[in-house]
């Protein structure tokens, strides 16, 4: 591959020389990539901040470097020095959680109970009655609750109908980075969480649990994260 001169040199100049040397224009390049026209004149201009999230500037950079021959790594360190610092990420909140009824309050009713019934019967047995008393019956217990069962975590299927470029981390560990081709499929599994990022989520069929699934709402770093329900 071809080597980008000097770490710092700006992204859009280095990629734009490249391609006009290549006698290429950015229709040609947005046809093969299936970059949008816009995206990648704002790429050219270093106007990072039109993409839709940082996290699609990578997925663009790639296919764009990918298809002029160009080495990645140092043009996407150069584009991060020129972004700046990103925004510090939220940890999830954790979800509330109802705490079962401590036992120890059935067996304080029962034993109130319990001391009541004996009160009655002293009464009784004062008043010189000689009548068999009735024992009111003690209050049935109620029977242990069963334990919950662990919801089981949730099993992502994609089946892609288009080329698409995606990066999946599965409970917050990356696993997979890349372009995957048009009638692929994969299954992910996750204890808790598959968090997907893609720019193109119109081309993908997802699958929860065997059912058909819609994306959520994407984070501050562009990813949909996947739960099951």
């Amino acid at each position: 591959m071809s080597e980008v001169s000097g770490a710092r040199a700006e992204v859009g100049a280095a990629l734009k020389s490249i391609r006009v040397k290549k006698g290429l224009t950015v229709d040609v390049i947005s046809q093969h990539t299936r970059i949008p026209k816009k995206f990648l004149e704002a790429i050219e201009d270093n106007r990072f901040d039109e993409l839709p999230a940082p996290a699609y500037l990578r997925g663009f950079l790639k296919n764009y470097c990918d298809y002029l021959d160009m080495e990645f790594e140092p043009l996407w360190n150069s584009a991060l020095q020129q972004m700046g610092p990103a925004a510090p990420k939220l940890p999830p909140q954790a979800p509330h959680q109802d705490l079962p009824a401590p036992k120890s309050k059935i067996f304080t009713v029962v034993f109130l109970l319990s001391i009541l019934t004996g009160f009655l019967i002293f009464l009784w047995a004062l008043s010189g009655k000689k009548e068999t008393p009735s024992v009111p019956a003690p209050p049935a217990v109620p029977p242990a609750l069963a334990p919950v069962q662990k919801q089981a975590g949730p099993r992502l299927l994609i089946e892609f109908r288009d080329d698409s470029w995606v990066s999946l981390k599965i409970d917050g560990e990356p696993k997979f980075e890349g372009r995957a081709p048009k009638n692929s499929r994969q299954e992910w599994k996750a204890r808790k969480t598959i968090s997907l990022l893609t720019p193109t989520p119109d081309r993908l069929k997802l699958s929860l649990n065997g059912l058909p699934y819609k994306l959520p709402a994407q984070d501050q770093a562009g990813y949909y994260n996947i739960e099951s329900p």
